[in-house]
């Protein structure tokens, strides 16, 4: 055979499987919970938005974005993330930043979740926020 399959040795990337799984409420509150509770740093301050004309009604601030709102963070020395101070946090950067740290990681979101750690959950916030592992 001369086609260039017989030049592939085991190893060898030679496609992509994309498997879809569903995020829950529960995946991104735990995640967000360990995030702001121990990956993330004490440079940022938040400010809570609420979906117009309703109240998200949560006891702690990481249940504010599965329940439609919004939080944006201020970054008191923005020289590593080009001079921008404030970063919008949502449920679509959630799940974006979280299908990025599976993708980064190697890992299924299953796995990224069941065994979650303060650094996976602040690599999940940064791909949410800035698109890309900023700090650390």
């Amino acid at each position: 055979m001369s086609d260039t399959t017989d030049m592939l040795v085991p190893g060898t990337k030679i496609g992509e499987v994309t498997i879809v799984e569903e995020v829950t409420v529960q995946i991104v509150d735990d995640l967000l919970c360990t995030s702001f509770e121990g990956g993330m740093t004490g440079m940022w301050v938040a400010r809570v938005t609420e979906p117009e004309g309703q109240r998200c009604g949560v006891a702690y601030t990481h249940e504010v974005i599965s329940r439609g709102g919004s939080l944006i963070f201020t970054l008191d020395d923005a020289e590593e993330v080009q001079e921008k101070t404030e970063f919008t946090l949502t449920l679509e950067s959630v799940i974006q930043g979280l299908e990025k740290a599976c993708k980064h990681q190697g890992r299924t979101l299953s796995d990224l979740w069941e065994n979650h750690d303060a650094v996976d959950a602040d690599v999940v916030v940064q791909f949410a926020l800035f698109g890309e592992i900023v700090f650390g």
